[in-house]
């Protein structure tokens, strides 16, 4: 299974001029231009090691451009095996990107997808290779992916997406080229280009035997087919991207207990790819509480959007559910308070997707405590005292709010709902697994966790949203400013057994108390701090500059 897939989808996606925006959403619409793609997959190549899905990779996709409105003259292929005029060599490859870029006006979609060997030369060159690459000579007979970054600037593209599946770890194996480096420069995206990439550095990108393809471009044809498409049967960019990102990491998981979390990386902006016909299940009732029709959440992670004083607050939805809170016994950086029970949530609740930024915080009240100025940065400085009077004025322009859940108040989470919400069904330090540095998460990159590896610390907070999201797509769950969570602090039920004979049902906490809860750790701690587990306690009329707030919306 393991290889080192690189599977370089370049989608230039070009928006029309009259892009409408839907200002339910903040989501672009796509416009009424030519589609045009260019789609090379190679496996058979003639000096260098065979690959085995290449072309299944790139079949899949055209097979689903095709079904969302690519006319058929406009998608150009090049594969193995096939007819000479598609054979993927270096000079048809460049030719067949030039052309179609010259083809591409404004309002047009061009994609380019391209899947075989990566490489990244000793002189730090990053090369696709075609089918007559030669290892002794990768300069002269690969394509320099400078001069397909050359073709972006020079297309007429409003929108650039870049899809990058291919392995950050060893280079010596799979789809990585003989004696080279894997595509490292791919991390910085030309300027007005966004990057979704199939893994973190470090990581394998999977191949699946059951699906004849790399798993990453698996689902990424899967979201294009509408299985990635919202309640309106739109698939959005985000909203690919949330599904992706969930699917691979879990399959990837399953497959070989290793985890592959892709990730987005440049300039977002957010617009329909595709307009699907959705099937919603029959038998699934809407959750307690829900009454509004126009929202009733049939799955983990399902995105609704209110607008507040032209605000937008983006919400992800928790459904009911049991989990073992706290840590295990042998939990590297295991403190007291942390013993496991089980917790039963019988009613689902929406989470913000991210921390509150100051926009939303300057917005409702007129002030911004923020030692780290930026309004798409966590509001912090603030105390628990402080969120009670945000929550107050929010509550009191909920009742106007079109599409709010009717039912519903805005508060602060539980301890409990909020380390559901961070594990997202698992059940390791983090929601991503056991090892955290900082690609993952803004904490003093000096104190790692998991690895010896140092890496960044910012010393200040940074935009929220900035790393990747957990399997509900709720983002920055750990580092960049704790969360005051509603409880006062407290132990936890003592005397629990393996078999969790102590278990409680939605707890909320001591009556009364001296601190309030904060989770989550924040850029100015150790990552053992930004645990999923980690609790620390505060006075609730306290203030610090590392220290913010992430709201609930939970049924009255």
């Amino acid at each position: 299974m393991k290889h080192s897939l690189l599977t370089l989808f370049l989608l230039l996606l070009i928006a029309s001029a009259a892009l409408a925006q839907n200002n339910s959403r903040g989501v672009f619409i796509e416009g009424q231009g030519k589609k045009i793609a260019v789609l090379i997959g190679v496996n058979d190549y003639e000096k260098m090691r065979k690959l085995r899905y290449a072309k299944n990779d790139v079949t899949a996709i055209r097979d689903q451009l095709y079904n969302i409105g690519f006319e058929k003259n406009n998608v150009f292929r090049l594969v193995c095996g096939e007819t000479s005029n598609e054979r993927p060599s270096k000079d048809r490859i460049l030719a067949t990107i030039q052309h179609a870029a010259e083809l591409a006006r404004d309002g047009d979609i061009l994609l380019v997808a391209m899947a075989g060997h990566g490489v990244e030369t000793n002189d730090g060159k990053s090369q696709f290779c075609g089918i007559d690459a030669d290892p002794e000579n990768l300069v002269a007979t690969s394509v320099s992916v400078g001069e397909i970054f050359d073709v972006i600037g020079n297309c007429k593209a409003t929108f650039k997406l870049m899809m990058v599946d291919a392995c950050r770890d060893d280079p010596f194996r799979g789809r990585a080229a003989f004696g080279a480096k894997t595509m490292d420069t791919l991390d910085n995206p030309p300027k007005g280009t966004l990057l979704f990439q199939s893994s973190a550095k470090g990581e394998i990108s999977l191949e699946d035997d059951d699906y004849k393809q790399g798993i990453f471009s698996y689902y990424v044809a899967q979201g294009l087919s509408g299985k990635a498409a919202d309640r309106e049967g739109k698939v959005t960019l985000l909203g690919l991207a949330d599904y992706v990102i969930d699917q691979t990491r879990r399959r990837a998981f399953d497959l070989e207990t290793r985890r592959q979390v892709p990730y987005l990386k440049g300039e977002i902006t957010n617009f329909v790819l595709a307009n699907v016909t959705r099937r919603e299940p029959a038998t699934v009732s809407p959750p307690p509480g829900t009454q509004s029709p126009a929202l009733s959440p049939t799955k983990a992670g399902e995105r609704m959007v209110l607008e507040i004083k032209d605000v937008e607050y983006a919400f992800r939805w928790c459904p009911p559910g049991k989990f073992i809170m706290g840590s295990p016994s042998g939990e590297q950086n295991r403190i007291d308070h942390e013993s496991q029970h089980q917790v039963t949530l019988t009613r689902g609740f929406w989470m913000l997707e991210t921390q509150v930024t100051q926009l939303m915080g300057e917005s409702m009240t007129g002030d911004n405590p923020s030692y780290f100025k930026g309004i798409n940065h966590p509001v912090e400085t603030v105390s628990w005292d402080d969120c009670q009077e945000y929550i107050k004025k929010l509550n009191d322009h909920l009742a106007g709010t079109p599409s709010a859940p009717t039912g519903f108040k805005f508060s602060l989470p539980t301890e409990a709902q909020w380390e559901y919400a961070c594990r997202a069904g698992t059940t390791t330090p983090f929601h991503f697994g056991s090892v955290l540095n900082s690609d993952q998460a803004n904490f003093d990159g000096n104190y790692p966790y998991g690895t010896s590896t140092k890496g960044k610390y910012l010393e200040r907070t940074t935009e929220v949203g900035s790393y990747p999201a957990n399997a509900w797509g709720l983002r920055d769950m750990h580092g960049n400013v704790w969360e005051w969570c509603a409880d006062w602090y407290g132990d936890y039920p003592s005397g629990i057994a393996i078999s969790f004979s102590v278990a409680v049902t939605d707890p909320v906490g001591f009556s009364t108390g001296s601190d309030r809860v904060l989770r989550g750790g924040s850029w100015f701690n150790h990552a053992a701090d930004c645990r999923s587990v980690r609790r620390f306690d505060y006075v609730p009329s306290l203030r610090f500059y590392s220290v913010g707030l992430r709201l609930s919306l939970v049924s009255q």
